[in-house]
C-alpha cells in the first residue's frame, strides 16, 4: 500500500472511532436517565373510576414505586387496563419528570341475566359484555330472562343462541339509559315479537321492537303516573293507539 493510500484511510479510522465514542456516550447517558431517581414515578392520578379502585388500576398498569418514567410503555399499560372487565377504554399521559395521569371510562351494569345452571346472575353492560357474577340481586337493575346460552366468560360478550333476543336486550338497555327509565325490574325477551317489561307489579305488554324509542319515552311518562301499589297489565303493543291499563283485582 502506498503512503498516499495509507494517509487517505487515517481520517476514516478517526471518524469511525469518534462515532463509536459518541454512540457509547449516548448509551451511557440513556442508562443514567433510566436509573436516575429524578425520573421515578412519584404521582399517579386516576380519574373516571367509580367501580374499579384506583390501586387496582395502578397495579394493572404496572405502576408502582420507583418505576422509571421511560420504562412505562403506554400502549402496554392501556392494553392491560382495557383487558379488565369494567374498563371500556383507558388513556395514559406522562408529564415529566415523574407524574402519570390515567383516565378511564368504565362499563356500566345495565342488568342481570340469570344463569340457572350455576344458580347465579351475570352482570352485563349495554353492549352485552359480562362484567361479573353474583348470587343475588343487589342493585335496582332489571333481571333479564329469555336469553338462551350454555356458557359465558367474564370480560367477554355473552354469546347467545337467540341473537335477535340478545340484540333486543342491548337496544332496550340503551334506551332505558337514554330516557332515564329506572323503574323496569324485569325484561322478558322469550318471544321477540311479544316482549314484556315489568314496572314493579305491572306487566307491560310491549309487543315487538317497532317504534321502540317512542314506546320507551311513553313508558317513562306512564311509569311516573302509576301509583306504587298498582297491579295489573299495561298494553302498549300498538303505540299508535292509547295505552290501556287493566288493573288486577
Amino acid at each position: 500500500m502506498s503512503k498516499r493510500q495509507e494517509m487517505a484511510r487515517q481520517p476514516k479510522k478517526r471518524a469511525s472511532f469518534k462515532g463509536v465514542l459518541w454512540a457509547a456516550g449516548g448509551i451511557f447517558a440513556a442508562l443514567l436517565v433510566m436509573v436516575s431517581p429524578i425520573f421515578e414515578v412519584r404521582q399517579v392520578n386516576v380519574t373516571g373510576n367509580t367501580v374499579v379502585e384506583a390501586a387496582a388500576i395502578r397495579a394493572a398498569a404496572g405502576l408502582d414505586a420507583k418505576t422509571n418514567m421511560f420504562a412505562v410503555l403506554s400502549y402496554r399499560a392501556v392494553s392491560a387496563l382495557e383487558a379488565m372487565p369494567y374498563i371500556k377504554s383507558a388513556k395514559i399521559v406522562k408529564t415529566y419528570p415523574n407524574t402519570i395521569d390515567i383516565a378511564v371510562v368504565e362499563r356500566k351494569v345495565c342488568g342481570y341475566v340469570e344463569f340457572s345452571r350455576m344458580n347465579t346472575y351475570l352482570l352485563i353492560d349495554g353492549e352485552g359484555m359480562v362484567l361479573g357474577t353474583q348470587t343475588y340481586l343487589s342493585e335496582k337493575l332489571p333481571a333479564i330472562v329469555g336469553l338462551a346460552f350454555d356458557d359465558f366468560a367474564v370480560g367477554r360478550l355473552l354469546e347467545t343462541e337467540n341473537k335477535d333476543a340478545f340484540d333486543t336486550v342491548v337496544t332496550l338497555s340503551n334506551l332505558f339509559d337514554k330516557v332515564g327509565l329506572e323503574d323496569v325490574v324485569k325484561v322478558d325477551v322469550s318471544d321477540n315479537r311479544d316482549i314484556h317489561l315489568y314496572i314493579r307489579n305491572v306487566d307491560v305488554f310491549f309487543g315487538g321492537m317497532d317504534d321502540a324509542d317512542l314506546k320507551i319515552q311513553t313508558l317513562k311518562v306512564l311509569a311516573a303516573e302509576l301509583p306504587p301499589e298498582a297491579r295489573g297489565f299495561l298494553h302498549m303493543e300498538d303505540i299508535s293507539k292509547d295505552p290501556i291499563f287493566q288493573p288486577l283485582k
